[in-house]
């Protein structure tokens, strides 16, 4: 993502997964593999801010989004 230090992030999924995963015609992405890029994107400045929607979302806050 072509991001930076003065950008917001909203993170929405909605529906198809599992508690910690999201689920993709073809592949999955886990939340702790999501945590992981999120961290160092904010290590790199590149976003002020995270958003969330509801929902899967609860583990990735509970790790730091505001």
């Amino acid at each position: 993502m072509c991001s930076g230090p003065k950008d917001h992030v909203f993170v929405n999924f909605v529906d198809h997964g599992a508690p910690g995963l999201l689920a993709f015609p073809s592949d999955e992405l886990y939340a702790d593999d999501l945590i992981k890029t999120l961290k160092k994107m904010a290590v790199k400045k590149q976003f002020a801010q995270v958003r969330k929607a509801e929902t899967l979302m609860a583990k990735i806050s509970s790790a730091f989004i505001t």
